[in-house]
């Protein structure tokens, strides 16, 4: 028989999924709740962001959705962050006994009430960054496409501290204990200290390396 309108629908959406109805069953799998978001329609979700036990969904738009990750119950929900800036972290940082969230995108770090979604802040970027946001202390660590690794102090607003490779960092540095790691795409490797950012190690492969690395306790492995 012909398939209805919402039965084709309903069949390319099992098909985009990575996890449909039947895998999931199989699976021995179920789900435990659904909630909509501000990017549940039009403009679709951009990053979903665990911290603690709250989810924080940003959706193509940049507005802010606070779900409890229990029960999918909606905290918080806010589109007062610019539309055409990139996230590249959320973080949660307790100042003074509230909790807010730092949301580093490419010209600013917004400071979110986490209570209630409100920017009550906003710290200017010295350097635009390029890659994922590591959290080191007080600090929020990344990369710049010049090479730049930089460590913005929340606490006083600014960048304190930076290293820097020979060319763009590949895809973020990475946390290896209490130290980080950082890839050029020309070959760079080197490990600096999460905490201080004082370098311990320099390699150069002179080869390109294409994707972030990863690490052990005793190795790091590049491709």
């Amino acid at each position: 028989p012909r398939r209805t309108s919402t039965e084709k629908m309903v069949a390319m959406a099992d098909r985009s999924r990575l996890v449909n109805t039947d895998s999931s069953s199989r699976m021995g799998l179920r789900t435990i709740w659904q909630s909509t978001t501000a990017g549940s329609g039009t403009y679709g979700i951009g990053s979903i962001n665990r911290i603690g036990n709250e989810l924080i969904i940003a959706d193509r738009n940049n507005v802010l959705t606070d779900l409890r990750l229990d029960s999918g119950e909606e905290i918080w929900k806010d589109g007062s962050l610019p539309r055409n800036e990139t996230i590249f972290g959320i973080d949660l940082f307790n100042t003074n006994g509230r909790d807010f969230y730092y949301v580093t995108t490419d010209t600013d770090v917004f400071v979110i009430a986490a209570d209630t979604g409100y920017v009550v802040n906003r710290q200017n970027m010295v350097r635009i960054p390029d890659t994922s946001v590591i959290r080191a202390g007080e600090n929020l660590i990344f990369g710049t496409a010049s090479g730049r690794i930089v460590w913005h102090n929340t606490r006083v607003g600014y960048e304190l501290k930076a290293n820097k490779l020979a060319s763009g960092i590949v895809n973020g540095p990475i946390r290896v204990g209490k130290n980080i790691i950082a890839a050029s795409v020309d070959g760079e490797i080197m490990m600096m200290s999460a905490g201080g950012g004082q370098r311990f190690w320099r390699k150069d492969l002179k080869v390109g390396i294409r994707s972030a690395p990863s690490a052990s306790r005793d190795a790091v492995y590049v491709a």
